[in-house]
């Protein structure tokens, strides 16, 4: 399972203060759909003029049975 992290700056308050949107979105089943979901993401922050600091698909980590 695949899971998208990212933090986006927004720019939504009345004194021009950003505001980080910390998010984890998932589980996508394999990589390829979390990073056409990556790619949603990237067209609506250019078009919303926001700014993301940080966009990954990350793969969630196995545990070992002991």
């Amino acid at each position: 399972m695949f899971y998208y992290i990212s933090v986006i700056v927004i720019t939504l308050l009345p004194t021009g203060e950003p505001i980080k949107e910390h998010s984890v979105t998932g589980p996508f089943p394999d990589i390829v759909n979390c990073m056409n979901y990556a790619n949603v993401i990237n067209q609506i922050t250019i078009e919303a003029n926001t700014k993301i600091l940080r966009s990954e698909c990350k793969e969630k980590a196995k545990r070992k049975a002991v």
